[in-house]
């Protein structure tokens, strides 16, 4: 299903959606093959492959450090700031300052979290990193699958490198890609210094 995906950049992604909607898809890789639900893993195909600011951002789910179960549509109503990351990257630990700077943006507020994706593949070097740097808040939240590169938000959201980040709207919406340093903190201290407003749909 591949090809048919990249012929979506060409046509009509309904008209698409609803021919593959026919049928099971299968995967190979890491823990496939097997066969995969239409409609959510289409969706989120579609969606990815089209991805840009203004666009809707792909759903995914992924576990928490307790071991519950966390779907980005659950924060939906809230800006999210996605950080794709891992622990054995340097650049994406040099971001954890900046990173708490935006989350103290965000002190008094409930509309603003960090979700912080991990794309490690062994529990205790993802979990010995956040403690070890205190990537602790209550606006902080952790998640992973612990499927390093083969990590489904990997495909979702375009990933070649970390950190990966992508700031979502509370209406699920992409804002921008690849904020970081001073750029993300001043980033989200303005748009948590004025009422969200959804775009217009067309």
């Amino acid at each position: 299903y591949l090809t048919m995906l990249e012929e979506a950049k060409r046509r009509d992604h309904r008209k698409l959606g609803k021919e593959l909607g026919l049928f099971m898809m299968r995967e190979e890789g890491p823990g496939f093959p097997f066969f995969l639900p239409k409609g959510m893993e289409l969706k989120n195909q579609l969606l990815s492959s089209d991805m840009v600011e203004g666009s809707p951002a792909p759903d995914f789910t992924a576990l928490t450090v307790n071991g519950k179960s966390l779907s980005l549509s659950q924060l939906k109503g809230k800006y999210v700031f996605l950080d794709v990351w891992a622990s054995w990257c340097a650049p994406c630990r040099r971001e954890i300052p900046f990173i708490k700077k935006a989350l103290a943006e965000a002190k008094n507020k409930d509309n603003f979290k960090v979700l912080s994706y991990s794309i490690d593949s062994k529990r205790s070097d993802w979990t010995n990193c956040i403690a070890k740097n205190q990537m602790s808040d209550k606006n902080w939240i952790h998640v992973s699958t612990l499927k390093a590169w083969s990590s489904d938000i990997i495909r979702l959201y375009n990933v070649r490198g970390v950190p990966h980040t992508v700031l979502i709207d509370p209406a699920g919406n992409v804002v921008k890609c690849n904020l970081r340093g001073e750029e993300l903190v001043n980033t989200v201290k303005d748009i948590l210094s004025r009422p969200f407003k959804p775009a217009k749909s067309n």
